[in-house]
């Protein structure tokens, strides 16, 4: 099952509050391992939906090769994040 294409663009609202540093590690993972251009999103929130530990991204696939590849290892049971290597 895939989760994207080429056109679709996802959002995300992360928490920062809890462990901030996970949720840098797991944008990262998604633009190394997956194949997504993460983008920090801070137009077009209306300011009374801003919250400051709040961290709006999108996600669009840009290397679906990769994104197939991560697929196939996850479903394999071999995907590892590098912190689990």
């Amino acid at each position: 099952m895939q989760l994207a294409g080429p056109g679709s663009l996802i959002f995300l609202a992360l928490s920062l509050h809890h462990n901030p540093e996970e949720v840098h590690a797991f944008l990262e993972w998604a633009e190394e391992v997956w194949g997504f251009k993460v983008e920090c999103v801070t137009d077009g929130i209306p300011s009374e939906y801003v919250v400051p530990d709040v961290l709006v991204v999108g996600l669009r696939l840009v290397d679906q090769q990769k994104a197939q590849a991560a697929a196939a290892a996850a479903a394999a049971g071999t995907l590892r994040r590098k912190d689990e290597q």
